[in-house]
């Protein structure tokens, strides 16, 4: 019997001819919500999970190393975008189907096997075609509404949030006062994408603006001085300036990434306006 709850813990319970033990495996997932790898409680990779771009999987457990194989020799059912396989189409026992709740997914066929009980509210023609045909940006959990990957809409929000921000130091000359926009950026892509994600994304962009001020800087003292889209030359910040204004950034970036759910973001940013 396999029981999995909301934090893609799964409880285990041997059938009565084998061990007549329960314990618990960690469903890892990838960015589209599949199952990558199975781990036991002491950490041990029990199977792992590889996929094709419309969700065939290919299976190794932890004795086989990178030998990948279409036999399903695990204990659990969740695979292709957290999904339950119905049955393992090489091994005898099924056909690679999966339940999407509302409709039955291929995997071999790359389609859903029904039409789309929304019919032409979904925008699309085809009413048996898997999320457009873009499995790798976007899922399907139940059949019958696209969602973007949670990865997706957190780049989404980072890149809207810093071009929102550019706006600004244009037309308001808000330069040096930016940190409320970083905060609040940071906050919308934490609660509405993925922390962690978000996190590794802002902090390789102050990495990148550091690198950034230092190539200028260089530039500056060889006589090619950078400038700005209107012609004019640029102002190149020192070293100890840059470093200074990175790292105000990253804690208004924290400040929005850990901002408490029982708190509004413009409540957690407030102190950098």
């Amino acid at each position: 019997v396999n029981n999995v709850n909301a934090s893609k813990t799964q409880s285990r319970t041997y059938d009565p001819v084998g061990n007549r033990a329960t314990h618990t495996d960690y469903l890892q997932e990838d960015i589209l919500g599949s199952t990558a790898r199975l781990i036991d409680l002491q950490g041990t990779e029990i199977h792992r999970a590889r996929y094709a771009v419309y969700g065939e999987a290919y299976f190794a457990d932890g004795s086989t190393a990178n030998n990948f194989t279409s036999y399903n020799a695990s204990h659990t059912r969740f695979w292709f975008t957290g999904r339950e396989m119905l049955g393992n189409r090489n091994d005898g026992t099924g056909s690679g189907l999966y339940d999407y709740r509302n409709r039955i997914y291929s995997t071999t066929l790359g389609r859903f096997m029904q039409p789309d009980p929304i019919g032409f509210d979904a925008e699309d023609v085809n009413w048996y075609r898997y999320v457009g045909n873009s499995p790798v940006n976007y899922i399907d959990p139940i059949g019958n509404c696209i969602s973007v990957t949670e990865f997706n809409k957190t780049l989404d929000i980072l890149i809207d949030g810093y071009n929102d921000l550019k706006k600004e130091i244009v037309k308001n000359n808000i330069k040096g006062k930016d940190k409320y926009y970083h905060c609040m950026t940071a906050c919308r892509a934490a609660r509405e994408g993925n922390k962690s994600f978000a996190e590794t994304l802002l902090k390789l962009r102050e990495i990148g603006d550091l690198l950034k001020n230092r190539a200028e800087q260089l530039m500056a003292k060889v006589g090619c001085n950078p400038r700005l889209p209107s012609g004019k030359p640029k102002e190149v910040a020192n070293n100890i300036e840059a470093a200074r204004d990175s790292l105000d950034d990253m804690n208004a970036n924290y400040s929005g990434l850990n901002c408490p759910k029982d708190k509004t973001c413009d409540c957690c940013c407030k102190d950098y306006q």
